[in-house]
């Protein structure tokens, strides 16, 4: 349990505060200042009240109305003038003490009551009014209540010291009426002569006052301005002063209100493009980095492709070669069946003579073998033929997809190979019966002229064989060059894919350079934001702390209104 809050006591004012009459809100140095200027006029007051007394008394003492030696006026002028220039050397020195202002008025209501005690009472009266209403007018009420009493009592004071001086008999307080009456009238006239520069001051003051929470940044309050005097016409002018500053500082602290919300705004925004900016500077990153390894595999695709394109260019060669040879095969085997043909008619026509036809069977033996030889020939086309359809397929293999096509055509001229080796073989055979025959037929020629007639007949079989054989290398050929023109075909796609590809690669270059320079410029980009963001980060920052600067103003009134 929290013992309950004692509010705090009020603090008790000073001496010196409640005989000046200052208030709390009074400031020291202040009132110190306005003592100093009072006491710097008081200075020269003196000097001129010193002065006039200096004309007056001697004048006086010629004319034998005041019976006063000039020794006691030079005295009492030599005491005050002394008694002033030990004020001026005190006042220069800047010693200071609150009561200094009532002993300086007593001394000046003393110097006023001298030529009272001299000359008497009557219209001296009035250098009492010198010595009062100016430390009315700067000092306030309280001082000049003491004065007028103080005035009243020196007055009657210096007006009994003149009738002992003059040598007047009576009673301690036998004084004329009149002078009882002019101390009366010299204290109502004081008092009311007062309440002008009292008014004055106190509607100052308040002025000052509402200056001073206007300092202290409250444009809400208004000076009363309720009467139409000067001061009255300053208090409007400051009321109409404090209004529009009122405005103004209305205006700039919404305006400090709504430029710290659109820093919040900016800051944010800021941060959501930095952010952004970053996750599209990722993406710019990863997307060269892939351009990158695109280039790579485009730049392997294109040597790959070259290399390719290479392979395809000699198997086209090769199969070239193996066409050329092929024709000359051909025209080969036409040869020999038009040799063939011509031993044929002439063993029809020599059929008679044996030895003729021994002969010409010799030489149809030896045809024979150069028949099975071309077989032969024909049977190592056969396989290398398919030893090219076998590297063609191999080569077609590495091509992987392009070469699928060419892979089916070296099938294909594998199958013919085989068909020709086949085909080959049987002419072998063929020869060998055609040998075998024509060893009969020699030696059926040897045992028998009858025999010779069946050589026409072996001899057309022999030409009907060498027409296949002429038929199936013409067909070999067919083939071996249909190969060639395939194998050119794929030299010159190999070689446009190569061309595409080295184009793909150029292309994957500028894509990666591209990509590396929206990278880049990505980076600057986040730099820049990020600027953006500090900048709008230290905007917030000053619109707060203006915000914050400007929040010590108020334009609220006492009831709370702008």
């Amino acid at each position: 349990m929290t013992a309950p809050q004692v509010p705090p006591r009020p603090s008790r004012r000073s001496i010196a505060a409640r005989l000046r009459g200052w208030s709390a809100e009074d400031d020291v140095t202040e009132q110190q200042l306005k003592d100093q200027v009072t006491f710097r006029l008081g200075v020269r007051r003196r000097w001129w009240m010193i002065g006039v007394g200096a004309f007056l008394l001697p004048l006086s003492r010629l004319v034998g109305y005041v019976p006063v030696s000039y020794v006691t006026m030079v005295a009492v002028l030599a005491v005050a003038a002394a008694i002033n220039l030990a004020i001026a050397g005190v006042l220069r020195s800047g010693w200071y003490r609150w009561w200094q202002v009532y002993a300086l008025a007593l001394l000046d209501v003393v110097l006023v009551s001298v030529p009272v005690a001299l000359y008497g009472p009557g219209g001296l009266i009035v250098g009492f009014y010198i010595a009062v209403l100016p430390y009315v007018f700067d000092q306030g009420r309280e001082i000049g209540d003491f004065l007028v009493l103080a005035a009243s009592l020196a007055y009657l004071g210096a007006a009994l010291l003149h009738e002992r001086m003059v040598g007047a008999g009576g009673a301690v307080w036998a004084l004329p009426a009149g002078v009882y009456l002019e101390t009366f009238l010299f204290i109502v006239v004081a008092l009311a002569l007062k309440q002008i520069p009292g008014e004055l001051m106190h509607r100052i003051r308040v002025t000052r006052l509402i200056m001073a929470q206007a300092e202290r940044g409250e444009f809400g309050i208004r000076a009363p301005a309720a009467v139409t005097d000067e001061l009255g016409l300053l208090e409007r002018s400051l009321n109409h002063m404090l209004e529009e500053v009122g405005k103004t500082i209305g205006e700039v602290q919404r305006e400090a209100d709504e430029v710290a919300a659109f820093a919040d705004v900016l800051a944010e925004a800021a941060e959501r493009m930095l952010a952004s900016s970053r996750a599209v500077a990722s993406t710019a990153a990863d997307l060269a980095h892939e351009m990158s390894a695109q280039r790579g595999r485009a730049d392997a695709g294109h040597r790959d492709s070259t290399a390719a394109a290479a392979e395809a260019e000699s198997l086209r060669a090769r199969a070239q070669a193996v066409a050329d040879d092929a024709q000359r095969l051909v025209a080969a085997a036409e040869r020999g069946r038009e040799r063939v043909g011509r031993a044929s008619e002439t063993l029809l026509v020599i059929g008679e003579d044996v030895r003729g036809t021994a002969r010409t069977v010799h030489e149809l033996s030896g045809i024979s073998d150069r028949i099975g030889s071309f077989a032969q020939g024909i049977a190592r086309i056969a396989r290398q033929t398919h030893l090219l359809a076998l590297n063609a397929a191999i080569e077609a293999a590495r091509a992987e997809e392009h070469g699928h096509g060419f892979a089916v055509v070296a099938d294909q001229v594998r199958a013919l190979a085989g068909e020709a080796a086949r085909s080959a073989r049987e002419v072998v055979d063929l020869i060998t019966e055609v040998r075998a025959g024509t060893d009969g037929a020699a030696r059926a020629m040897a045992a028998g002229e009858e025999k010779v007639r069946d050589v026409g007949a072996i001899a057309g079989e022999a030409q009907a064989a060498l027409e296949d054989l002429h038929r199936g290398v013409a067909q070999v050929a067919s083939v071996v060059a249909d190969t060639a023109a395939i194998s050119r075909a794929e030299a010159e796609r190999m070689a446009t894919i190569a061309q595409n590809m080295s184009e793909m690669a150029a292309v994957s270059a500028k894509s990666s350079g591209a990509a590396d320079s929206a990278a880049t410029a990505m980076a600057e980009q986040i730099s820049a934001m990020g600027t953006l963001n500090e900048a709008s980060k230290q905007l917030a920052q000053l619109a707060e702390r203006l915000r914050a600067s400007i929040s010590r103003f108020s334009v609220l009134d006492t009831k709370g209104k702008t």
